[in-house]
């Protein structure tokens, strides 16, 4: 039965671009609560709290379909990198000033998700270059897909470490870190 995955799991680059995928996308499960702590923690309001995180989930939504056709005419590593970059940038401006004025924090907080690298779409469409096979592609998406539930896991669990080892402020500087150096690792890997 595991027999696909582990044959899967040894043909070149396979390992490195799943496991790269996965770390750079964890901030897509860490984001929303590592926000909602930090704006808590500041003292702002439930109501702001609330707007500010359908303003990240909007510019998430507003985004990916961007970013996913900007890739079609640069390729990936240039759009990941960037909007690794920029993401990151946004989520530690927003660490360092949680209880900003609404007027700055709302066009943070959309920037960072609207650059939300899209390494799930460039994972996807690199699969054909790393498996020649239907079946092993098929195979490749299952495992993918079952790898993906990590996220949203891993990712709230991480956030509440390190929000309750250090502060709220941390875990945002790490959903700021990972989204940058997932970004660029996965835009590093050969195939990519």
């Amino acid at each position: 039965m595991l027999q696909p995955y582990l044959a899967l799991l040894r043909r070149p680059h396979v390992f490195a671009a799943l496991a790269t995928s996965i770390v750079g996308r964890l901030p897509n499960g860490m984001a929303v609560l590592a926000l909602t702590l930090l704006f808590r923690h500041e003292g702002v309001d439930f109501g702001a709290v609330g707007i500010l995180i359908a303003v990240y989930g909007i510019g998430t939504a507003v985004g990916g379909p961007v970013l996913g056709r900007i890739v079609d005419f640069h390729g990936q590593p240039l759009v990941l990198v960037t909007s690794g970059a920029v993401s990151a940038g946004a989520f530690t401006a927003l660490a360092f000033a949680p209880g900003a004025p609404l007027a700055l924090t709302l066009p943070l907080t959309a920037v960072a998700g609207a650059l939300t690298p899209p390494l799930e779409s460039c994972l996807r469409s690199v699969w054909p270059t790393l498996v020649t096979g239907e079946k092993e592609r098929e195979t490749a998406y299952s495992l993918d897909a079952a790898l993906q539930e990590l996220i949203f896991v891993a990712a709230p669990l991480l956030v509440s470490a390190v929000s309750a080892l250090f502060l709220p402020m941390h875990a945002v500087l790490a959903t700021a870190l990972i989204t940058a150096a997932g970004a660029a690792a996965f835009a590093a890997l050969r195939p990519v």
